[in-house]
């Protein structure tokens, strides 16, 4: 389902379809690393739970 309020862009097409995924795709892994990294080095949070696999005992 499908709907084209623009008249610029063809949400129709499947090209268009694609490459607005890309866009979405691009700035979804940016902001997630940006988060990450904001987790990791400034909170210094364990967001991968290594503490747990590296620990002895």
């Amino acid at each position: 389902m499908c709907e084209d309020w623009n008249e610029g862009e063809n949400g129709f097409n499947e090209k268009y379809v694609e490459e607005m995924e890309g866009v979405v795709k691009g700035g979804l892994e940016s902001e997630v690393k940006d988060l990450m990294e904001e987790l990791e080095d400034e909170m210094k949070a364990d967001i991968w739970g290594l503490y747990e696999k590296g620990s002895i005992g």
